[in-house]
């Protein structure tokens, strides 16, 4: 390989024009095989060259199109049991989670029950509560009949009967009522009710 002038051939400026042929006088024109080419130099400032490549070679554990293939379902795994709402919710809308087995004490407050109560001390009916409750205990402080039932009226399942001939002092129930509390009381009583 190498250069021939062609014989008388000039340019515009007086230069002698010059084509690249191999020994044998073929023209050295469009894309060779490497052994058939002359090596050049790119100069310095050459701009970006465009190339092409069915593939390259990856360093090891480079993103494939199977390993994206994996971590996209563990993605969707993990989605699927994310809540959509952030936030407090209901135990069947949240991601279960375990506390670890060396975790220290969590403040806890314990909110119970509101324990009221009323004072019956003329003769009548006294709904004490209305829906579903617990009957804690009767102060009894003199005197007096009382009827509770397990309703909002003077009727229906008696829970207790208490006479005025039962002595003074705490009667301890810790029962409870599914309709509501109400109280019938004669004879002039004089008691506490506590309830939830």
């Amino acid at each position: 390989m190498g250069f021939y002038p062609n014989e008388g051939d000039v340019d515009s400026n007086g230069a002698e024009e010059v084509n690249l042929r191999t020994s044998a006088g073929a023209e050295l024109l469009g894309q060779q095989a490497s052994a058939a080419s002359l090596p050049v130099v790119i100069a310095s400032n050459q701009s970006t060259l465009p190339i092409s490549a069915a593939s390259l070679p990856l360093p090891a554990g480079a993103a494939t199109a199977a390993n994206q293939a994996t971590e996209i379902a563990s993605l969707a795994s993990i989605d699927a049991g994310t809540p959509a709402a952030l936030g407090q919710t209901t135990m069947a809308a949240s991601m279960p989670v375990t506390v670890a087995s060396n975790q220290t004490n969590i403040p806890t407050i314990f909110q119970g029950p509101t324990t009221a109560f009323v004072r019956i001390s003329t003769n009548g009916t006294t709904v004490v509560k209305s829906g579903a409750g617990i009957l804690r205990r009767i102060i009894k402080m003199s005197g007096g009949n009382l009827t509770l039932y397990n309703n909002t009226a003077a009727s229906g399942t008696v829970i207790q009967v208490i006479s005025g001939t039962n002595p003074t002092g705490t009667l301890v129930y810790d029962i409870p009522f599914t309709i509501g509390l109400t109280i019938v009381s004669a004879s002039g009583p004089d008691a506490v009710i506590v309830y939830e």
